[in-house]
């Protein structure tokens, strides 16, 4: 939780529409960072451009749904 507290608030001081998701896989609690939602795809792979050359980003990618 720590860990992921502190690439929110990376990306938040950035300027990125971040927010974070809880989920439990085998017992354990993990958190995923998004960044969204976009009311237009190109505006999410912009972001997702910007993310891939970021210091947390490099494996980020973009799922479907409201872009």
């Amino acid at each position: 939780k720590k860990s992921a507290d502190a690439i929110y608030d990376f990306y938040k001081n950035a300027g990125y529409p971040v927010y974070t998701k809880e989920f439990v896989k085998d017992g354990k609690t993990f958190y995923r960072l998004r960044v969204g939602p976009f009311s237009e795809k190109t505006k999410a792979q912009e972001y997702l451009t910007n993310l891939k050359n970021s210091k947390y980003g490099k494996d980020s990618y973009l799922t479907e749904g409201v872009f």
